[in-house]
């Protein structure tokens, strides 16, 4: 289970930093002439990594089932949850990328037209806060708060990833819901590539059985000492 939990994690880990690097949109507020010619010379690819985005976003899925489950410490994959979660996600997804494919469109055939470099602005800010990225980087900062937590509670990751997933859980929740908002729209870019990096340690860490922190409980110590159960005598 931990192998195949690393293997999906790595995948989706290059997807993601492949795409991050190669396609760099401006942010909010740039310039019209820089989004219409950041959209007229990779449009093309910009739809493609849409559409490979919805096949990602399932490996993702799988990829944090095992994920969880092996964080819980359990051996079973909760199909009924996973299923919820999956398609309603996955659904999303898709509708928002319709959505944002249908704005980048209209920037980049009919907007140029009407000479309105406000209304290029407009669409471009309306494609920024349905931005599916954006969305699943939202849906990634529960996710990877809710994985620290639960391997903080069960002990099962070690003390630096948990903790530093929760900082990130929060910086990325932070830096989205103030995409729109200048001074903090920089840290998105900061927080791009972060949160695959620290999915990545997490699933090798997993996979290669780092030592972690074991938890005394009262039972186990007994006046500064500890207990030792009496080893049954086999009858005779």
């Amino acid at each position: 289970m931990k192998r195949v939990v690393a293997g999906l994690g790595l995948i989706w880990v290059v997807y993601v930093l492949f795409t991050h690097f190669v396609l760099v949109p401006p942010g909010p507020g740039a310039p019209p002439q820089d989004i219409l010619d950041y959209l007229h010379y990779n449009f093309n690819a910009i739809s493609i990594t849409t559409y490979w985005g919805i096949v990602v976003t399932i490996l993702f899925f799988l990829f944090g089932s095992c994920l969880v489950t092996v964080v819980r410490g359990s051996d079973e994959i909760d199909n009924r949850m996973l299923t919820a979660v999956a398609t309603g996600s996955l659904l999303a997804y898709v509708i928002l990328s319709l959505a944002s494919q249908a704005i980048l469109l209209s920037i980049s055939y009919y907007l140029p037209e009407a000479q309105s470099p406000l209304l290029v602005l407009a669409g471009y800010q309306v494609y920024w806060a349905i931005d599916p990225a954006v969305i699943a980087l939202l849906t990634l900062a529960v996710f990877m708060g809710g994985v620290s937590l639960i391997g903080i509670r069960n002990h099962t990751l070690i003390r630096p990833l948990s903790w530093s997933g929760l900082g990130l859980a929060a910086l990325t929740t932070l830096s989205t819901l103030f995409i729109l908002w200048g001074p903090l729209s920089a840290l998105i870019s900061i927080v791009e590539i972060l949160v695959p990096l620290w999915f990545a340690a997490t699933a090798i860490s997993l996979m290669i059985d780092l030592p972690k922190p074991v938890r005394m409980t009262p039972e186990a110590v007994v006046d500064g000492e500890e207990s030792h159960a009496e080893e049954p005598v086999p009858e005779s």
